[in-house]
């Protein structure tokens, strides 16, 4: 059984090792610590801009009376603001940029060790890369969507179709990985080298 401190040095001292095969336990907590790093990131990246656009919003609201309503209360918070009020929502190509910077990062940290993982269970480790194509077409349709992009844009039913259909196909695709990286590996050695438990 590998501790936390373990996995996490095996794993960052192969951060570029693609060769050679990893072990279930190893991987399952460096990429549990991984995830929780990036959660941790994404809370301290979104939390202020989120917290900062209720505040725009609040400040619209209060300007327009005639035209908006807020109601607040013990966990509630709802506007209504009569018209085109895009403005107010925010800045989507932030939000997106910020986002994929965090999954790059975490993609680095963990596309060695999920390689080393699949070969342990006898497979590619281009497979790793299943996820990433829906990825990328979620996140341009996404800033398509909101304008971001310099292209005209087609109709909102179009985007939003790919958005939702590239949205299932990489969650589908990202569980498929997971139920290749949580098996257990081959027994002894095979084509990407020995068995790491023996």
């Amino acid at each position: 059984m590998w501790s936390i401190m373990d996995a996490l040095e095996r794993n960052f001292l192969g951060l570029f090792r693609f060769g050679g095969r990893e072990p279930r336990d190893s991987f399952v907590l460096y990429a549990m610590a991984a995830f929780a790093l990036a959660v941790l990131v994404m809370i301290l990246v979104y939390v202020p801009l989120l917290l900062d656009s209720m505040v725009v919003v609040r400040d619209a609201v209060r300007d327009h009376p005639p035209t908006a309503t807020l109601i607040t209360g013990r966990g509630l918070w709802l506007f209504d603001i009569d018209g085109p009020n895009l403005h107010l929502v925010p800045a989507v190509g932030r939000i997106v940029l910020g986002a994929t910077v965090i999954i790059l990062v975490l993609a680095l940290l963990l596309a060695a060790s999920v390689s080393r993982r699949l070969h342990d269970r006898g497979r590619s480790g281009f497979g790793g890369l299943l996820p990433f194509p829906f990825l990328l077409i979620s996140f341009v349709s996404l800033l398509w969507l909101a304008g971001d992009l310099p292209l005209p844009t087609p109709p909102w039913s179009l985007l939003l179709t790919v958005l939702l259909l590239a949205n299932l196909l990489y969650l589908g695709s990202l569980a498929l990985l997971g139920h290749c990286l949580i098996g257990p590996g081959e027994a002894g050695g095979n084509r990407f080298g020995p068995d790491p438990l023996a």
